[in-house]
């Protein structure tokens, strides 16, 4: 495993052109290991890209929604400086879907909270513990036909996952 800079390290070098704007490359805050970039850094240059290129594939449920980057975030350095370095087995996520990449509503995500963040997306308490009807469906051996269909029956706790032998008397 590649291991990377602490964020302290990084800092702003030189100077662009006579404008006076700070630039950095990748080999200049440490995220270019040989043959590739960062994990931080492929998040960062992939939420520019689904908010600002109309020609990619996901434009059409980002920047074409009006989901923005912050300014601040238009450089990689004050992005990292943010939001630390990509935790292993996440990717960016906002807690407000409908909100814009901005810090306060970033977060580093695993899939599943990811997957429990959309707006289609409701989790119900069962037996203690948060979860989505698909989950309840999973974890108890229930079609998820079954479960979808008993919740909005306004069927809850335990006759939620109760299995029920319809041919049990032919």
């Amino acid at each position: 495993m590649v291991e990377w800079p602490d964020d302290k390290r990084i800092e702003r070098i030189g100077q662009n052109g006579g404008e006076g704007s700070h630039y950095h490359h990748l080999h200049k805050h440490g995220h270019r290991p040989k043959g590739g970039r960062s994990p931080t850094y492929v998040s960062w240059d992939a939420m520019k890209t689904r908010c600002r290129c109309v020609r990619s594939d996901s434009y059409p449920f980002y920047g074409g929604r009006g989901i923005k980057v912050c300014e601040r975030w238009m450089d990689f350095v004050n992005f990292l400086a943010d939001m630390g370095n990509r935790p292993e087995g996440c990717t960016l996520d906002r807690v407000d879907s409908k909100g814009d990449y901005e810090p306060g509503n970033c977060r580093w995500a695993t899939i599943r909270e990811q997957s429990l963040n959309r707006a289609n997306v409701h989790t119900v308490e069962f037996k203690g513990e948060e979860l989505t009807l698909s989950e309840i469906s999973k974890k108890y051996g229930v079609p998820k036909t079954t479960v979808y269909r008993r919740w909005k029956q306004g069927v809850r706790d335990d006759a939620l996952i109760c299995r029920v032998n319809r041919n049990k008397g032919r």
